[in-house]
């Protein structure tokens, strides 16, 4: 029955030695039979970071005496060579003397759903931040201020805000973190007046990351509304001096 299952089951001791594991385990870990995995540890199959994570999970519920239920966790496949999420529940069990000799697991693979749950959060930020820019724009604000906000808001919208730095180069002005213009990692845009560059917004991660493709749309579509308010704005300064 346990090796039918799509889900990972398993009983560990309170060292965190496995005493059973059916075949879902014995394929994430990447061993070659379940008769290899038994005996050994977490430490044996991923890296020790995540390792010491498990273990600290477990020993919380061997002092407690308290069960796991549901809690969502990052995961290493050796098979796959792959990482996602497990939502993984946890009870210990006794022994005949009613001493708590270990704990058992039930484990469900739910990186799909954490993606799509990741994905429409990141979704949700990116249209905050267009719609926020929105109404800043119809306020009509000064200029140097619109340029100011946007280099404050748009951080908030990326995958990593912590590490994020964003410059806006204007009419020979740097407003915002004039860092992120030199920073490696970066990705940057072109504002636009009549067909010409007159400006560049950089967006910068501190440490190397990958940029998604998300995150250089969402860039575009501001460098875009930002370009239609220079180009309204110049359009109302040649008309007042046409008057």
């Amino acid at each position: 029955l346990a090796d039918s299952l799509p889900d990972i089951i398993f009983m560990k001791d309170i060292e965190g030695r496995f005493l059973f594991v059916n075949d879902a385990l014995r394929r994430q870990l990447g061993a070659a039979t379940i008769e290899d995995v038994i005996g050994k540890t977490d430490y044996d199959f991923n890296p020790k970071e995540l390792a010491e994570q498990y273990r600290a999970y477990d020993r919380k519920l061997i002092e407690s005496g308290e069960s796991l239920m549901g809690h969502e966790e990052p995961f290493y496949d050796n098979e796959t060579d792959t990482s996602g999420w497990f939502s993984t529940t946890k009870i210990p069990f006794q022994d005949e003397q009613g001493n708590i000799a270990g704990i058992m697991g039930l484990v469900r693979d739910i990186t799909e759903l954490k993606t799509a749950q990741l994905t429409l959060s990141t979704r949700i930020r990116e249209l905050n931040c267009l719609n926020e820019l929105g109404r800043q724009i119809e306020e009509a604000p000064d200029l140097a201020e619109l340029l100011e906000w946007t280099t404050t808001r748009l951080p908030v919208a990326m995958q990593h805000p912590d590490l994020c730095q964003v410059a806006i180069t204007f009419d020979d002005t740097v407003y915002g973190s004039a860092e992120a213009i030199e920073i490696p990692s970066q990705m940057t845009h072109g504002l636009y007046i009549e067909g010409q560059v007159q400006g560049r917004v950089y967006v910068a991660y501190t440490k190397k990351q990958d940029f998604l493709n998300e995150e250089s749309a969402l860039l575009g579509a501001v460098a875009t509304r930002i370009s239609v308010f220079l180009e309204n704005q110049k359009l109302f300064n040649d008309m007042q001096t046409a008057l």
